[in-house]
């Protein structure tokens, strides 16, 4: 929970640090928060109110009382219907609720769940040899510069420590093609796959959560959404159900000089006025989330894998930035973004203007350029062995 809350600390910004998308903060960082604070609101509701008030018979004492309230919070109770005239005998089948106690822990597991992926993908994009945070960081560092000395030295910073990361890319791929050549594809394309894969967790993530709270609340919870928006077309009361009954049986036992009585209370749940909005919030905004995420997760793989697509994207920003014309030999171009940049390149750039601009990211490209220039030869020894890839591209 510490580390948790350091997201309040930060959340000014969440884009530092985290080198991702706008849909991946959706889960990373916006759930997290969200989860943690009706986590806390569950919380106090326990401690700060009477989370079980039961319908005492009247010769019960105040210590009686107080210990049945106990006793029924601790030991769960169950829904029985007002329009059922049968209370349940001994050993009989019950429509338990056993979640309540748990309530503030579930949503603090999830908010754990949730925030995972992001120190794993923080964690395994450093085996590229780079974090790109700090990239991405320093584009945004960038932007908010006024004085354009201090701007025009970050975007130094940013274009030597990217061509480094890129030309050692090129000689790490050389050596992978004369020793290891089942590891090919992952050079170039190392911070692709990986994302592709943090995007997957994300999505899993999110569904398996619905699924999870199914089996934690003994519903159908995956449907409640569904059922939800039923009910308000039908113009019925939609924020009642018996997911989360405010009124409720509690069964219990008590001993007297040996001898056992057994007692039938009624029940008010007044937490389950927060548990039951609480709920379906999340349902819709989980089913929000999962969608924003898959479709994030197929823009990330067309531009990421369809290479004529990061073609036009790469020339049409360079000719922006007058670093070359129309007429600029294709064959360079080509070499340029298959050869140094690759997709991980591209994949670092697009994510800078995530982050920051369209605007940043294209000074850096040029940057990048101009970079290239100054090492091609250097590149195309480094690279020689790619030719091939080059004429099946076909570009």
């Amino acid at each position: 929970m510490d580390r948790l809350l350091t997201l309040f600390g930060d959340f000014k910004d969440p884009r530092l640090g985290g080198a991702d998308s706008f849909c991946d903060r959706l889960s990373s960082r916006f759930t997290v928060v969200l989860c943690a604070l009706f986590s806390l609101l569950v919380t106090t509701t326990h401690f700060v109110g009477t989370p079980v008030s039961c319908w005492c018979p009247s010769f019960f004492t105040g210590s009686h009382i107080d210990y049945t309230n106990k006793v029924c919070w601790t030991t769960n109770t169950y829904y029985l219907p007002f329009s059922e005239d049968h209370v349940p005998k001994e050993g009989e089948e019950r429509q338990m609720i056993s979640y309540y106690q748990w309530v503030s822990l579930i949503l603090s597991c999830q908010a754990v769940l949730f925030y995972l992926p992001r120190p794993l993908w923080r964690l395994f994009n450093k085996k590229s040899g780079m974090a790109v945070s700090t990239i991405t960081d320093a584009a945004i560092e960038c932007q908010r510069k006024t004085e354009s000395e201090g701007a025009d030295k970050t975007m130094r910073y940013m274009v030597k420590h990217m061509g480094r990361f890129l030309l050692e890319l090129s000689r790490n791929h050389l050596m992978a093609n004369k020793f290891k050549s089942f590891w090919w594809a992952l050079y170039g394309n190392y911070l692709v796959i990986l994302y592709m894969i943090i995007k997957l967790l994300y999505i899993t993530n999110v569904i398996g959560q619905l699924f999870l709270l199914n089996a934690f609340l003994g519903t159908d919870y995956h449907l409640y959404g569904i059922d939800v928006l039923r009910r308000i077309a039908r113009n019925e009361n939609w924020t009642t159900s018996d997911r989360f009954p405010r009124v409720a049986m509690c069964d219990f036992k008590i001993r007297v000089l040996g001898n056992i009585h057994r007692f039938t209370v009624q029940c008010s749940l007044p937490m389950n006025l927060f548990n039951e909005i609480i709920f379906i919030f999340l349902w819709f905004w989980f089913v929000f989330v999962a969608a924003a995420t898959v479709g994030s997760l197929l823009m990330w793989l067309a531009s990421s894998l369809y290479f004529p697509y990061q073609m036009k994207w790469v020339k049409s920003r360079l000719i922006a930035m007058e670093k070359i014309k129309h007429e600029t030999n294709k064959e360079r171009i080509t070499k340029f973004v298959c050869l140094f940049l690759r997709r991980d390149g591209i994949f670092i750039l697009r994510m800078v203007a995530k982050n920051s601009s369209d605007v940043i990211a294209a000074e850096l490209l040029g940057g990048l350029w101009e970079h290239y220039k100054d090492n091609e030869k250097s590149v195309e020894r480094l690279s020689s062995k790619d030719e091939a890839v080059l004429s099946d591209l076909n570009i």
